[in-house]
């Protein structure tokens, strides 16, 4: 099937779970959300199926809370719904959002100039977020709110990456990423003056992977799953850690749960890198960057 003939079934068959539209097309479920995700990123246009879906729910349950909360519920990527706020003319929708995701986080006017300042200073979200007292995705959320488009790809985008519709997370050190926990870990390393490289691949045994962080003074690896908890995900997280294991390559493995408490992943980054320091591992691995 073409792209446009996947998205018009998709469009008549909105009533549907994604995985739902995924096995009917004998589809890989993985392969058809993607396709579905890229097509609203890289367009103006707005998920009017996914619009619906989230509407009805909060109609219905008008304390469903944030998009974290909605995207477990409706069984698809919190992306997903965050990039349709950013587009949405549904007022409903917009005030619900508004309320969830800071206002009742106690966010004040003062903290809103903080964040906004934070941006021209190169400040990322997750560390914004922890001088102000909120989580990253909180600060990402008001930096879109109010921050023109051209304003906020100033600051926060980038098109260096191997998808040209990805946008991204500046760290302190300058560095892009697709995710805020990439973000945040690499913002630990730098403040600790941990050598790191990020946006490298792996060639190894005719197979390429792109692994999050790699550690450059011991030649190993950190992964960051932060979205484990999700089904279609899931597959290819195996895959990582398969290839990684039955090649013996060194590498932290982090799960979404392990960002819950940040004492949690910031310990595992100290037992690991202390566990391995002034070694050299991974030897026989060729690592690339991204053009």
């Amino acid at each position: 099937m073409t792209k446009e003939e996947i998205l018009n079934y998709y469009y008549n068959n909105k009533h549907k779970e994604r995985y739902q539209i995924a096995r009917e097309l004998k589809l890989n479920k993985n392969t058809f959300c993607s396709l579905i995700d890229k097509h609203f990123i890289n367009s103006k246009e707005i998920d009017i199926c996914l619009e619906q879906k989230i509407l009805d729910l909060i109609k219905l349950f008008p304390y469903t809370g944030t998009s974290t909360k909605l995207a477990r519920i409706l069984k698809i990527s919190g992306h997903s719904i965050n990039q349709l706020l950013l587009k949405t003319n549904n007022q409903t929708i917009k005030n619900h959002f508004n309320k969830s995701l800071y206002k009742s986080k106690g966010v004040t006017d003062e903290d809103i100039q903080k964040i906004l300042e934070g941006s021209k200073n190169g400040i990322g979200n997750d560390l914004m977020g922890d001088m102000v007292g909120v989580d990253g995705s909180t600060v990402r959320y008001i930096r879109k709110k109010f921050l023109t488009e051209e304003e906020y790809d100033k600051y926060h985008s980038s098109s260096k990456f191997f998808e040209p519709w990805s946008k991204g997370y500046k760290n302190d050190r300058g560095d892009i990423f697709l995710s805020s926990l990439e973000e945040k870990v690499c913002d630990f390393l730098y403040k600790n003056s941990i050598k790191y490289n990020a946006n490298v691949i792996i060639d190894y045994k005719e197979k390429k992977y792109s692994p999050d962080i790699h550690l450059v003074d011991t030649n190993v690896f950190i992964e960051i799953f932060g979205m484990s908890n999700i089904p279609y995900y899931q597959t290819r997280m195996y895959e990582k850690i398969k290839f990684y294991n039955e090649n013996k390559i060194k590498c932290l493995f982090l799960f979404q749960e392990s960002f819950y408490d940040s004492l949690d992943w910031e310990e595992k980054v100290i037992t690991f890198i202390s566990e391995i320091k002034n070694k050299k591992f991974n030897k026989k691995i060729k690592i690339k960057k991204h053009e």
